[in-house]
């Protein structure tokens, strides 16, 4: 860790350290916690987070995603699960044991968003066994 340490910028500190075998495929975590900072005018903000609220309020919430098999429809209900709304600040998880999807292209979709830039997404958290937030 101390080598690598020296590796990356200051303000960044390592905690952390495995060893990764070049030979398999390593595991990825299958829950993923996240934060969706809405960006625009406040219109585009109060229109993203009532889409959202609505995400929230919905039993199903059906997608269409082109994927290189052809075109299918997504129920992004079980994949985005806990959401958390605080103004213009969003906190959910993403259970990815069953089904993956990009999470820009699933917030895009909940909020509406037309571009990328009018999100500020962060990965906070990501975990072999479910997140609670």
């Amino acid at each position: 860790v101390k080598r690598l340490q020296n590796q990356f910028p200051g303000g960044i500190r390592i905690t952390h350290a495995d060893a990764l075998s070049m030979g398999r495929k390593q595991p990825q975590p299958d829950f993923e916690a996240y934060e969706l900072r809405l960006v625009g005018s406040d219109e585009e903000r109060t229109a993203m987070r009532l889409r959202w609220e609505a995400y929230v309020a919905s039993e199903t919430f059906s997608v269409v995603k082109t994927t290189k098999k052809g075109v299918k429809s997504v129920n992004l209900r079980p994949l985005i699960g806990q959401v958390h709304i605080e103004g213009d600040l969003i906190r959910f998880t993403a259970d990815w044991s069953e089904n993956y999807l990009s999470p820009l292209f699933a917030t895009m979709e909940i909020s509406g968003a037309e571009r990328p830039d009018q999100l500020a997404l962060l990965k906070t958290d990501q975990s072999f066994h479910p997140i609670e937030l």
